[in-house]
């Protein structure tokens, strides 16, 4: 029963977010009939990152906040977060050709500028600290195995990033950059590295589309 509990629990955590983010799409939908307009989008990233901050600090008092205490960063788990979120990104844009082949990302206002500043600043840290830094160690602290961790984990991640009006594997390399951040927590017991990951993937998916953006 108690495992159980555990498992409803951590379940319960990881799908908050997931939920409101799955409820202001279905909102955008209904008010607006689309899904990518920049404006409503950038509204949609925010709620998602401020629900999954809420759902963070509303149960902070059953996980301590450990992860928060930062020792000085060492060289060489550095440059392999470096390295990893470089790769992740090439896996990104192989998967984003294949979903939409022809297609250029282009920032076309500032709408949709202001989302790429907060997609690569925001969302490496809100969303580290919530999946890396507070559920793994709620799911480890209830004596969940290592595979488990990732594997919960990294599935949620998927979900949350996904919605039913895009390929499904067009968001794979969300698994697969959960599933190394999860792996480079475990390791370092670092918050700071799974950000690093995720801020250099996120920074060039944005550079790409700030490019022409740019030079226009």
């Amino acid at each position: 029963m108690k495992k159980a509990i555990n498992w409803l629990t951590a379940v319960l955590f990881l799908a908050l977010p997931a939920l409101a983010t799955l409820v202001i799409v279905h909102i955008i939908y209904t008010l607006f009939g689309h899904f990518y307009n920049e404006k409503e989008t950038l509204l949609y990233f925010i709620v998602s990152q401020l629900s999954v901050l809420a759902t963070v600090f509303a149960f902070r008092n059953i996980q301590s906040m450990a992860f928060m205490n930062l020792p000085k960063l060492r060289l060489r788990p550095t440059m392999i977060s470096i390295a990893l979120g470089l790769a992740v990104w090439a896996m990104a844009a192989i998967l984003y050709t294949f979903a939409y082949p022809g297609a250029h990302p282009r920032i076309r206002n500032n709408y949709a500028l202001c989302l790429s500043v907060m997609f690569f600043l925001v969302s490496p840290i809100v969303e580290e600290m919530f999946f890396r830094g507070w559920v793994l160690c709620y799911m480890e602290s209830k004596s969940f195995s290592k595979p488990t961790i990732i594997l919960t984990i990294s599935t949620m991640f998927y979900l949350y990033h996904w919605t039913p009006v895009i390929p499904f594997y067009s968001c794979l390399d969300t698994f697969a950059l959960s599933v190394l951040t999860c792996c480079m927590f475990f390791k370092t017991r670092d918050i700071r590295y799974c950000i690093l990951m995720h801020f250099v993937l996120n920074f060039m998916n944005s550079l790409i589309a700030f490019i022409p953006y740019l030079i226009s």
